[in-house]
């Protein structure tokens, strides 16, 4: 859902810098953990940390939600950034483990088109439901039902709370 987080922001009032900052904020944090994150990773396991990257992913696609203001935006997108740094990191270790020697670059291949497939994906599904008419009254259910109002900032033509729902299922399918 990363191409609707713009708008949401943009909804939500934030400016352009802002915008920018809270995803650029959000990658700094995952660059700055790499390292820190394959230490623990090499040191207590792949699957824990694999496992803490999903749920920090899962977790923070669920708060967009009850977010209200921007500023309740930096704990979210800082934990987004964690979770990538953790999860991707112990993806990929995780990958060369399993994989004989001898197929090791082509295992590595595969994670890479996976991921970049996903990449390629992602936004067009997250833009088709973002925008998607016959989910309105579906959104309109749900965010009477989701415990936040963060979606409701941005009238009824946008799908914000679906995109949330179906990026934290995604997520909860990773876990």
């Amino acid at each position: 859902f990363f191409p609707v987080l713009p708008i949401f922001i943009d909804e939500l009032g934030g400016t352009p810098a802002l915008i920018g900052a809270l995803i650029g904020g959000s990658s700094m944090v995952s660059i700055c953990l790499r390292p820190f994150s394959g230490r623990l990773i090499d040191e207590q396991g792949r699957r824990r940390y694999l496992t803490i990257g999903a749920l920090l992913l899962t977790t923070s696609s669920f708060s967009y939600e009850l977010v209200t203001d921007t500023v309740f935006l930096w704990p979210v997108r800082l934990a987004a950034g964690a979770g990538v740094s953790l999860f991707f990191t112990a993806s990929l270790a995780f990958v060369g483990d399993i994989t004989p020697n001898s197929k090791r670059g082509q295992a590595m291949g595969y994670w890479g088109t996976a991921n970049n497939l996903a990449l390629a994906l992602g936004p067009l599904l997250a833009t088709a439901l973002l925008k998607a008419s016959f989910l309105h009254s579906f959104e309109h259910d749900l965010r009477n039902w989701y415990p936040g109002n963060g979606s409701s900032v941005a009238g009824d033509d946008l799908n914000f709370a679906t995109c949330f729902l179906v990026a934290g299922i995604i997520g909860l399918v990773c876990v």
